[in-house]
């Protein structure tokens, strides 16, 4: 799928990269090559310190990452990434120019894509963990103005229910 790529964009993240004092493992021409919609790039500082830095390079996915932002600012502001065991945000960034965000690196592949653990070992630590998040996450206090800026949808118990039954057999599987 060939997609719009946000003009000047690789220079606007070579410039992003080196005023946080970042060496990227992936190039911004990787990416573009491929046809991502961003730019995912693990990071180290002078200290050897790891980083995730992701940014937007399609012109279409400018909202997504956004919205991800504005949660984890929400969450940072609320101090909810102590209970969560999930990447912490460092900083981000949401402008005309560039949309970007620096988490906490997190070591191994990624887990709990259509729930697919990836290592036997980590099932029952994944499960527990999110199991875990899913407790904290029911704590978020959420206001009716903040719902509008969050984005934040309640569903009704039914939906849920499908989705467990969707995705029951995949779950079992993996267990």
């Amino acid at each position: 799928m060939n997609r719009e790529i946000i003009p000047g964009i690789k220079e606007v993240f070579i410039k992003e990269l080196k005023t946080l004092k970042l060496r990227a493992s992936i190039t911004v021409d990787d990416a573009i090559s491929k046809y991502r919609r961003w730019y995912t790039t693990p990071c180290t500082d002078a200290q050897n310190r790891k980083y995730l830095f992701k940014g937007v390079i399609a012109t279409d996915e400018q909202d997504v990452l956004r919205h991800e932002i504005i949660i984890n600012r929400y969450f940072k502001k609320i101090g909810i990434f102590k209970t969560l065991h999930t990447q912490k945000l460092k900083r981000s960034k949401i402008s005309e120019k560039s949309t970007w965000i620096l988490l906490e690196y997190l070591s191994g592949k990624p887990c709990g894509v259509y729930y697919n653990f990836t290592n036997g070992a980590r099932k029952t630590e994944l499960i527990e963990q999110y199991a875990q998040n899913i407790l904290s996450l029911q704590n978020v206090p959420i206001e009716k103005n903040q719902r509008k800026n969050l984005q934040l949808i309640q569903k009704n118990i039914h939906f849920y229910l499908e989705q467990l039954q969707h995705f029951k057999p995949k779950i079992t599987a993996q267990i």
